[in-house]
């Protein structure tokens, strides 16, 4: 019996194929986990937004009732939400005047060719003439705050 290095079967090492093989499963794993880390993040984001958004327009509608009670609340509603809009993008320049417009441009368009035209149609009547010329007058400013959105965290069609 003989205990020479040579008689003992050596342990084999990582082949390069093994090692390149475990470096791409290492690499598609970490993808895999900062794209589902990431995906969360957003949805936990834009949900926290339409959070906000929502408790702010139920504050302000308390608020233009309370300031004017003479008036319809729709009508006070949409003074203060043009004031306050003025008055946001007025203390922005650059860039950031041109995200909150496009925000504030899309937030419109989505009412008049989605959720006005969804409404009506729950009701039975056929907006689509409407929705049609809206969108057809709007499509160079809804392309452009594309762009805009573009150029943010989010895709455009996430935004909307």
């Amino acid at each position: 019996m003989t205990n020479s290095i040579q008689d003992t079967p050596a342990k084999p090492g990582k082949t390069a194929k093994q090692r390149v093989v475990w470096l791409i499963s290492f690499v598609i794993a970490f993808l895999v986990v900062k794209e589902v880390k990431q995906w969360y993040f957003d949805n936990r984001a834009l949900e926290n937004a339409g959070v906000a958004a929502s408790q702010a327009m139920d504050d302000l509608r308390t608020k233009v009732a309370a300031e004017h009670p003479e008036k319809p609340v729709v009508y006070a509603l949409q003074e203060e939400a043009v004031k306050q809009s003025a008055e946001n993008l007025a203390k922005k320049s650059g860039d950031q005047k041109s995200d909150a417009a496009a925000g504030q441009f899309i937030g419109y368009y989505m009412i008049n060719v989605r959720t006005r035209h969804e409404y009506c149609k729950g009701l039975g009547v056929d907006i689509s003439p409407y929705t049609n010329a809206f969108v057809q007058e709007n499509k160079d400013l809804y392309a452009k705050s594309r762009t805009i959105h573009a150029r943010g965290p989010y895709t455009p069609d996430k935004v909307e």
